[in-house]
């Protein structure tokens, strides 16, 4: 995938492909389908049943004995005997009670359940759990079935983040009821609950074979699963093999096997009058948990001395005053030692690390020195100049609030885990934009040439070289890194204080969503982002935006359409049922209003566009265009006191403008020409004279109130007509100034544009520079001149003339703004020049998406249209919240396959007499598959900073068509080091994507799948040969010791498997090789690599390596991270394969 935290990305290859076998299944008879309707078809379509498994994870230690003993003695009978109960110790009576299939008793030997038979002849447990009749418990009132599970069902909580299982089971009698409360009546106790079909459409060996039979199409049976070959396991296991465990079976039974791992939150139970239990078992993921998860963990390792002593330092680092009213104001001296991540902040403020990108020390992005440095770092509050990386952050967050879980001889690990991988959690970005709200977040930006030449040089430069990127360009599509923001140390400590509840507590939930909202606010809400749990334990951060243009960079595989009803090329649907509909509210009623088809309606702060594109080419009659009123506050009116008659506020600013002028003489004013003024830097010409029912030689303060009256009136009529033939000037001015300064952006004014409205203006006035605005001049052009000289020529004296061509100059002054008057450094200090830029840069992104959509076609980041798709389809297991589901769009009419695209905001399942249904609800977006075309200026930070040398002589030619259309991609095992087999069991055998994926490290295997996926759809009948993968830090030294120019251990890709090397056969059997590039070129492969930001080795300067393929070259954080993992052990044992390069 080619972000992990965005919205839309593709289901799972294995789960699309057997929706298509499916629909073909469905379709089989029809005459465009070659799948006949034989009895293996027949079979599956009729004689399919699903199935549920609930396992507990209970185990008994000697002190839980008791329990057994008591619950064997119940209603004064001996269900179970001592040697029984020493037999069921540990997680022995969980593998007696496994409820699937009613009771099942799992044989830990076979891994099987063994068969029940007969009718039991006594009460006891072991002469009743194999039996087929009689059940468990007495039979006071006969013989009792055995318990079981009823139904289940699964439903997402959270907008997705957290799964909720109501399983109810049925027991019938209070024994029975006694062995289901100990196993599963657990509060806090894992479970693992599993459901499914018990067969499967496995293989369709060619959907083209016209001649296609029965048996060329394979239905298999769904076989053991994780509560057999994992749960009962005598070796301990972690949490995360267990969830994925649950993930290789999804993939391994395509999509008829679905998992839950979680604990038991609530359960009822109810006595009914046959002396039967109804039980109903509330189960959630891991990921709940994340809701009672404090951030204020109470620090234990401050004594009050050592308090005393810190707060002493930071009295003087921060400077301080030290009186008692002035130190209760300070949040990071008043909550040093209150809790953990406090008590980090005040200690990392003290000894801050200013070498380590993770920290930033705001005064140093002003410079050292230069025009302004030292009156805008003097301008920084003190206690607000220390900041840290998102990434670090969540580092500490998990090391503070997050218990670790430790299974027996397991390796320790949190309970939950951030996703803080920066390369894979991306956001939305525009160009230009820059940390609005820079006291709670700040970050590395991208500005345009022409805004970056309205900045004081180097300031922007130095953003990108002290901080990690945040803002990348790709291909002219720009986006962001969340996880290289930087969060303001005084501003977290605030969070932590000002966000607690009734019982004085912050949730880590809610603390991250207070960080989510600080990010969002500062890119202007260009973010949408938000917490969320995915893969039920992991806490990562979706953003919600779509990012412009990122479609087109990065284009997903074709996805099998869901066929919701009928015949489609001869295949059929699943669905059971389906509806689509709209979801207005009140806060989309002015969108939709002022919507219209052209998408050049001026309206401010109202985003129409999503809507423009859904009713384009059409046209409301009756409101073809709304417009802001050209005048401002036009729209509002006021009333003159003593008349009835309402007037503009702009209109009445005029006249009292004017009557201010006529009372102080400073209007120009004579019997002859009548009036004149000035308004808003516009001269206005005499007016008045002559007018009937006005006596001029009264003068304007001896005039009668209706004549009065009557001349601001005038006043007015003559300011507006004067306006307007002024700005018809200033428009001509303006390109003259243009044509002199070749700067296309001048503008001529009477006074500097507020930084409020004028978003360019804002930049200047934040980090000093040109405004690109000139004040009101005249053009002097002067005359041609020439002049004659007596020149040696050739060494002849000769009469050269001498032509100086006419020049036109502004006599106009530029505006500028001095570095040292920049208002951005002052940050929270001066909060109104914080509000004017986040206004501004609302304006700028509403122009700019009004622009892109118009000119372009181009959608704006703007979150979904409010319209819902739910499909009801047989039982399927695999598909994720927020992936991208296809629809076959001739249920729809026909404008909405282009204008909207359909990403799952809940997978719900459900399963009851035999049956299982999976639930698919949507919201729709719309795709984002145009880029806009401009380009960051060279302060800003490119994608993949690979120097390489492109071949521009080799064009690009796709792939070669297989020989066989039933040949796919196939993956070789021949990695060797020096002559030696690296592993002689997969050695020479051909091996699965997946199986690839796995051999690389962890932390880039989601960007891998994406590559090798796309490979697997693209280029069937090509072999890749796989060479190397991982190599060890011992193997490395062993190599350099042969050869001295093989890498360093530590500095190869290999050594973290952040890479790959393999030679790729075509269909017509030729080997593509390290050396020469052309044949790659020619096959597209590197280019999908690159689109992806992954590096070709063919591209690299120093040496051609056509064979490698990687996510990243090592970092330093690799080989700080390779020292921190393998503390204390010689470089021959490391293990680094996993190793981050962040």
């Amino acid at each position: 995938m080619a972000a992990g935290n965005l919205l839309g990305q593709n289901i799972d290859p294995q789960i699309d492909e057997q929706i298509k076998y499916r629909q073909l299944i469905h379709g089989a008879g029809n005459p465009e389908n070659n799948v006949k309707r034989g009895n293996k078809v027949l079979n599956y379509l009729n004689n399919r049943n699903a199935w549920i498994k609930l396992a507990s994870g209970v185990s008994i230690n000697t002190e839980g004995l008791q329990k057994l003993r008591d619950l064997g003695k119940v209603q004064g009978s001996n269900y179970i005997t001592e040697p029984e109960i020493q037999n069921l110790k540990g997680s022995g009576l969980a593998e007696n009670l496994v409820l699937f299939n009613t009771t099942q008793r799992f044989d830990k030997a076979s891994k099987s359940y063994v068969s029940r038979s007969g009718v039991r002849n006594d009460n006891t447990l072991i002469n009743s759990i194999d039996k087929m009749y009689g059940g468990l418990g007495g039979n006071e009132q006969g013989l009792k079935p055995i318990p079981g599970i009823t139904d289940i069902s699964v439903d997402c909580l959270n907008r997705g983040s957290i799964k909720k299982a109501t399983v109810n089971i049925k027991a019938y009698n209070k024994f029975q009821f006694g062995l289901i409360e100990l196993l599963y009546l657990r509060l806090g106790f894992m479970v693992i609950l599993e459901y499914g079909w018990d067969k499967y459409v496995s293989k369709i060996e060619s959907i083209k074979d016209n001649n296609l039979s029965d048996d060329k199409v394979t239905i298999d049976n769904v076989g053991n699963t994780v509560v057999e070959n994992d749960w009962f396991s005598s070796q301990s296991i972690a949490q995360e093999t267990i969830y994925n465990k649950i993930k290789e079976y999804k993939n391994k039974y395509k999509g008829n096997y679905e998992g839950f791992f979680g604990i038991v939150s609530n359960f009822t139970w109810k006595l009914n009058k046959d002396n039967t239990y109804d039980i109903t078992l509330n189960l959630t993921t891991i990921g709940s948990v994340i809701e009672s998860l404090t951030m204020n963990v109470p620090t234990t390792s401050l004594t009050p001395t050592i308090l005393e002593e810190l707060k002493g330092d930071l009295t003087k680092k921060l400077d301080i005053k030290t009186t008692e009213e002035s130190q209760t104001e300070n949040t990071i001296l008043n909550n040093a030692g209150s809790d953990l991540l406090n008590q980090f902040i005040a200690t990392t403020i003290l000894d801050f690390p200013f070498k380590d990108r993770d920290y930033c020390y705001l005064p140093n992005l002003a410079g050292s020195t230069g025009n302004g440095v030292p009156q805008n770092r003097k301008k920084i509050p003190k206690e607000s100049s220390y900041y840290i990386s998102f990434a670090k952050l969540l580092e500490k967050i998990e090391i503070i609030s997050i218990p670790n879980v430790k299974n027996g001889n397991t390796t320790s690990e949190p309970l939950l885990s951030f996703d803080t991988n920066s390369v894979f959690n991306k956001c939305a970005y525009e160009v230009n934009l820059i940390p609005l709200a820079p006291s709670k977040v700040i970050f590395a930006p991208i500005l345009e040439e022409i805004y970056l030449k309205k900045t004081t040089q180097g300031v922007i430069e130095n953003f990108n070289k002290q901080l990690k990127p945040f803002a990348i360009e790709q291909n002219k599509v720009f986006y962001g890194q969340i996880m290289n923001c930087y969060f303001n140390l005084n501003f977290l400590s605030n969070a932590l204080s000002s966000n607690l509840d009734d019982k004085k507590r912050l949730s880590v939930f809610k603390f991250l969503q207070t960080l989510c909202d600080a990010i969002n606010e500062s890119t202007g809400f260009v973010t949408n982002i938000e917490p969320a749990i995915k893969d039920n334990r992991v806490i990562y951060f979706l953003e919600q935006n779509p990012i412009k243009g990122f479609d087109a960079i990065h284009p997903l595989v074709p996805q099998t359409p869901f066929i919701v009803y009928g015949y489609n090329q001869g295949s059929s649907t699943f669905v059971k049922d389906f509806s689509f509909q709209t979801k207005i509210t009140p806060d989309l009623a002015s969108m939709i209003v002022l919507s219209d088809s052209n998408g050049d309606s001026t309206t401010k702060d109202i985003n129409t566009i999503p809507f423009d594109n859904w009713n384009i080419g059409l046209t409301n009659r009756f409101s073809e265009k709304f417009e802001d009123n050209p005048n401002g506050l036009n729209e509002l009116t006021t009333t003159e006191s003593g008349s009835d008659n309402p007037i503009s506020i702009e209109d009445k600013d005029i006249i009292d403008s004017f009557k201010k002028q006529v009372k102080d003489g400073s209007a120009d004013y004579n019997n002859y020409q009548g009036y004149s003024f000035t308004y808003n830097g516009v001269k206005v010409p005499h007016f008045g004279y002559g007018k009937e029912g006005i006596d001029i030689s009264r003068g304007g303060n001896r005039q009668k109130e209706a004549e009065q009256q009557a001349l601001q009136a005038l006043a007015v009529t003559a300011y507006k007509k004067q306006f307007k033939k002024t700005s018809a000037q200033k428009t001509k001015n303006t390109a003259r100034l243009a044509e002199i300064t070749g700067d296309p952006s001048v503008t001529i004014v009477a006074k500097a544009a507020s930084a409020g409205d004028n978003y360019s203006s804002y930049l200047t006035n934040a980090f000093g520079g040109a405004t690109g605005e000139f004040g009101v001049g005249k053009f002097i052009t002067s005359k041609e001149r020439s002049f004659t000289t007596n020149t040696r020529v050739d060494g002849e004296r000769k009469k050269v003339t001498t032509v100086i061509p006419a020049k036109t100059t502004y006599t106009g002054k530029p505006i500028t703004v001095q570095a040292y008057n920049a208002k951005w450094w002052f940050l929270d200090s001066n909060p109104d020049f914080t509000k004017q830029g986040q206004n501004a840069f609302r304006l700028y992104l509403d122009k700019i998406n009004k622009l892109d959509y118009k000119d372009k076609g181009i959608l704006s980041a703007e979150g979904f249209i409010p319209m819902e798709l739910s499909l009801t389809i047989d039982g399927l297991g695999g598909i994720d919240i927020y992936n991208k589901i296809t629809i076959d769009t001739r249920i729809l009419p026909a404008n909405y396959p282009r204008a909207l695209k359909f990403i799952a905001r809940g997978v719900n399942h459900k399963v009851s007499n035999n049956n299982w249904e999976t639930q698919i609800k949507t919201i729709s977006t719309t795709p984002t598959d145009k880029i806009s075309g401009r380009e960051g200026a060279a302060a800003g930070i490119k994608y993949n900073e690979v120097v390489f040398i492109p071949d521009n002589t080799t064009t690009e030619q796709g792939p070669i068509p297989p020989l066989d259309p039933n040949q796919k991609l196939r993956v070789l095992d021949k990695r060797t080091v020096a002559g030696k087999i690296v592993d002689t069991r997969t050695y020479g055998k051909y091996q699965s994507i997946d199986w690839l994926v796995s051999e690389m490290n962890i932390n880039t295997q989601a960007k891998f799948r994406e590559f090798f996926n796309i490979l697997d759809a693209k280029y069937p009948g090509y072999t890749l040969r796989i060479n190397a993968t991982y190599r060890t830090y011992q193997r490395s030294i062993e190599l350099k010791a042969i050869n001295s120019s093989n890498a360093t251990a530590g500095y190869s890709p290999h050594n973290y498997a952040y890479g790959v090397d393999l030679n790729v056969i075509d269909p017509t059997g030729k080997t593509y090789t390290k050396s020469v590039r052309e044949p790659w070129i020619a096959s597209g492969i590197p280019q999908i690599a690159k689109s992806l930001g992954m590096r070709w080795g063919g591209y690299f300067k120093n040496y051609v390596d056509c064979v490698h393929f990687d996510v990243t070259k090592v970092t330093s954080a690799s080989i700080k991270n390779a020292k921190a993992d393998n503390k204390g052990l010689p470089q021959s044992q490391w293990n680094t394969k996993n190793t981050n390069f962040v």
